[in-house]
């Protein structure tokens, strides 16, 4: 998926646009189907400037937090165990949320389609808290 910011702003809005762009229309048409070409031609997707970066790690963040989460502060392997309440826990401070907006259901539900750990780990009981193999979070200055 390709982000890219307008960032430019109408200043003074052209009553007449729309009859302006319907006399236009084939010429844009053909405009549109030049660059389309020499997109096809460039075997690749322009993946914008750093506004449009900006705005795809917005838009990962807002549309699936737990993905991004799991990118950005998280350890995925199997040597990595974390007690489930703790992950939870730095989920919610991370996102800024609190279990009105992300029951623990439901981060656990998120967390096994990214990471996929119902397949490869195994919740497992240490001491007397309840743990997941396979995550764990990063120490500050891992990247």
């Amino acid at each position: 998926m390709v982000f890219i910011e307008f960032s430019k702003v109408v200043e003074k809005v052209d009553p007449l646009i729309e009859q302006k762009l319907r006399v236009e229309r084939a010429g844009i048409l053909n405009f549109m189907i030049t660059g389309l070409r020499e997109l096809f031609d460039l075997n690749e997707m322009p993946q914008g400037g750093e506004h449009s970066r900006a705005a795809k790690l917005e838009f990962s963040r807002i549309n699936d937090p737990v993905r991004y989460f799991i990118e950005e502060q998280c350890i995925v392997g199997p040597n990595e165990w974390i007690d489930k309440d703790s992950l939870y826990r730095a989920f919610l401070g991370w996102a800024d949320t609190d279990e009105r907006h992300w029951s623990e259901t439901r981060f656990w539900i998120n967390i096994r389609r990214v990471v996929n750990l119902s397949r490869a780990y195994q919740s497992r009981s240490v001491g007397r808290k309840r743990c997941v193999a396979g995550i764990g979070l990063k120490q500050i200055g891992d990247d």
